[in-house]
């Protein structure tokens, strides 16, 4: 499956759960940024929260792709797995800002890699470890990276588009990206990727 046919089929699949999508995708953002609002000493809260309502996110929109009753209260479901999912996104933004800081293509690079860790979290029933799901992450990653870039060049398009569209074409664009975040798992999982 090409890229495109990621964003095409996710456009399909989101045809019948566009209003629960957007209040996900708006608290998700409301919560995960509100305390860098007020102020930014308060980012600690993030650090500590944002883990759990990523891998609640991921876990809502792995659903959608498998209809398998995506419902608003996936959103808080990664608090079932707080301590992997804190571990994750903990990791994850130290190794990438590393690999920013160093050049920015390693850290492109790192975070195409690690892309779907929170996606195995939604998946694991075995109780893994934060530190073994980025592995994994890693390893599903390995020859798919730039794939999934390209695949994020798209997504920074359509979100270019949606601000032309009078910004209200980012409430269309963004849930078709989430979707084939998770679509891109369903597929690499699968081995139903075309290469890049």
């Amino acid at each position: 499956m090409s890229n495109l046919d990621l964003i095409k089929k996710s456009q399909t699949i989101m045809k019948d759960h566009w209003l629960i999508a957007l209040l996900v995708l708006i608290v998700y953002s409301i919560i995960t940024s509100f305390p860098n609002r007020i102020d930014d000493s308060l980012n600690i809260i993030n650090l500590f929260i944002g883990g759990a309502f990523t891998l609640g996110f991921s876990i809502y929109f792995l659903n959608v792709v498998r209809g398998t009753n995506p419902k608003f209260e996936n959103l808080f479901d990664g608090f079932k797995k707080y301590v992997p999912s804190l571990v994750a996104f903990v990791v994850m933004i130290i190794v990438v800002t590393l690999g920013f800081i160093l050049l920015i293509v390693p850290g492109i690079m790192l975070a195409c890699g690690l892309s779907q860790t929170f996606f195995i979290l939604a998946d694991d029933e075995t109780e893994m470890s934060g530190i073994d799901a980025l592995k994994k992450s890693w390893e599903m990653m390995d020859g798919w990276k730039v794939k999934y870039f390209l695949l994020n060049l798209i997504h920074m398009g359509m979100i270019i588009v949606g601000i032309l569209m009078l910004v209200i074409g980012i409430f269309y664009m963004i849930p078709i990206i989430s979707t084939s975040q998770a679509l891109f798992y369903e597929k690499l999982k699968a081995g139903e990727l075309t290469p890049a």
